[in-house]
Parts: C-alpha cells; structure tokens; sequence
C-alpha cells in the first residue's frame, strides 16, 4: 500500500504546545498517510455504531491512517488533527499523490464537464483538498480523479488565506450542526478550525484542545481573537460582537459578547454547574 508522510501533504504542523495527540483519549498520533476521503464530507463516531453521536467530520481530499477495516466500517485517525474514531465502509481512496488545491469557498461543485450547465458530479464544501490539473478550459480546471472545478472556487495551497475571522464570516446563517465541520452544519469548534484550515493553520478540532493551544491568551479583545467559555467558542470582530456557530439559534450569528456569556450562564446555573460563564480570549 502506498503511503504518505505528513509533511508530503501539510506545510504546516498541527499547533499542540502540551503534546495532547500522545495522551488525549480522543487522539492518536501517526503521521503516515494510507487513504484520503472520496465523499463530500463524512461522519466520524466513536464507536462503529451510525446511530451514535457524530464526533467530527472528514472532508474531501483530507488525509487519514486507516487503523482497521471491516465490513461496515472503517477505523480511522485524522491527519488534520489527530482524531480517532469510526466513518461507514466505501468512502475511502489509497493516497495517490498530495492536493495541489483547496476549496475557499463554503460549498461548491465538481462538474461532468467544464460547463456550468454540465450535471454535477459532486458537492464540496471548504477546506476540501483536491488533486488539479490546468486542462484545456480558461474558467475550469480538470480534477485528477475525475470531473471539473470552477477556478475561481480554488486557490493553491500554497496561498492560504490571510484572514480567518473573513472566512468564518463566510458561514454566516449556516446551520449548526454538532460535530459538523461544512457549510450545511457546522459547530463552534468546526468553525474555528476550518477558519483557520483555510489560513494554512492546523489546529485542534475541540474547544478546551483549542483553548490549551492557540496563541497567547490576552485580557482586552481585537478583530480575530478568539473568545471562550466552557464548552464554546467564537471569534470577536471587534471589542463586543462575537461571531460563534451557537445552539441558541442553531446557526452562525453574530451577537453581543455580553449576551453570549449571559446565556451560558444561565445554562450553567441550570445545570448546577460551578464555572465562570467566561474563560477568557486568546490571540494567535
């Protein structure tokens, strides 16, 4: 079987300063890279049971260790971040070569030909990774393993994006989804990592992972900071509106910082939990 190491696909590594992918339950450390995702987006559980709680979701194109392969499903570690976890049989392609493009835009197509009329072949959300060549078509180019993007849809990974406050306000109104990572449901944490995925940043999936990695923590907010409180996140666009992928409204929004801690306070007071409402924002 072929296989890749990570730095053949990610020119960055994964931000983990307390080294959580060596002991966190949640996560397995490998570096070698066996298949790659063939589907839209996947879910990813914990245990090989589809009816249990989606813990995450695996993009296009995005890499991954298979650790086990049965008939339903396939045990699996992330390369993005480390996850471990279980996604149904048959979504699974041996590495062939590393992405050349990612998706920047929040949901598009491949194509059957290069025509906007053309039927589509498959959806694809952001981040996705994809394998491209320049073909024959001034607005099109050709996918290596089948089909045709729009190019104004891609960008090379070599040029990431500059700013991830930008890109999260990019899923604005999107559903929220737990566990979902895509435009078509997404959660607080999701929203964090693919905004920054998109910045060539990789980092944790989940919030208090987030919260024990990601820059400096610093007292007075600015545009990009993140905000946190337990078990949340968003991303402040200015000293007192939050951007967040938020179960108040089930979708992105943007609300008054002030607001959000209210609500999670009274969340915690209705559970009888003994925390601050907020933990506090930190600064890449």
């Amino acid at each position: 079987m072929t296989s890749f190491e990570l730095q053949d696909w990610y020119q960055s590594q994964l931000i983990d300063p307390l080294n959580a992918v060596t002991h966190d339950p949640r996560l397995k450390s490998t570096s070698q890279i066996t298949h790659t995702l063939n589907e839209s987006v996947v879910n990813v559980y914990a245990a090989p049971d589809a009816s249990g709680q989606t813990i995450t979701q695996i993009l296009y194109g995005e890499p991954l260790a298979l650790v086990s392969d049965a008939a339903d499903f396939h045990e699996i570690i992330s390369l993005v971040d480390g996850y471990h976890g279980y996604i149904e049989a048959g979504s699974l392609q041996t590495a062939s070569a590393p992405p050349t493009h990612t998706l920047t835009v929040p949901s598009a197509h491949i194509y059957s030909a290069p025509n906007i009329k053309s039927p589509p072949l498959q959806a694809l959300y952001l981040g996705s990774l994809l394998q491209l060549s320049s073909g024959n078509s001034d607005q099109f180019y050709t996918v290596n393993s089948g089909g045709y993007i729009y190019k104004k849809h891609v960008r090379s990974i070599q040029k990431p994006a500059q700013d991830h406050a930008d890109t999260a306000l990019g899923f604005l109104d999107a559903s929220y989804l737990w566990g979902g990572r895509t435009a078509a449901g997404i959660d607080c944490s999701g929203l964090i990592q693919i905004a920054l995925g998109a910045c060539g940043i990789r980092g944790h999936r989940d919030t208090d992972l987030q919260w024990n990695s990601l820059g400096n923590q610093v007292s007075e907010p600015r545009y990009g900071d993140f905000a946190f409180f337990p078990g949340h996140v968003g991303i402040m666009l200015d000293e007192e509106m939050l951007l967040h992928a938020n179960a108040t409204h089930m979708a992105v929004s943007i609300d008054p910082l002030a607001d959000v801690i209210n609500w999670v306070k009274s969340e915690l007071d209705s559970k009888a939990i003994n925390k601050k409402a907020f933990t506090g924002y930190r600064r890449l």
